[in-house]
């Protein structure tokens, strides 16, 4: 029956294990490879609608 227990026991460090590094993983991946994307794009996009607002306030003298 000890056996039996342990062997649970170990199961369950084994999984507890696997899932903190999985969340470890998706945690670098979420900071380090998809924020810079994220910020460029930002950048980008700002600087895109900045330029629509400045050609759709601009006044045309005949």
């Amino acid at each position: 029956m000890d056996e039996k227990a342990q062997g649970a026991i170990e199961y369950l460090l084994l999984a507890g294990a696997v899932i903190l590094f999985v969340v470890i993983v998706i945690t670098i991946v979420k900071t380090y490879v998809l924020s810079p994307g994220a910020n460029e794009t930002k950048v980008e996009s700002d600087a895109y609608f900045d330029y629509l607002n400045n050609f759709s306030n601009a006044t045309v003298t005949p």
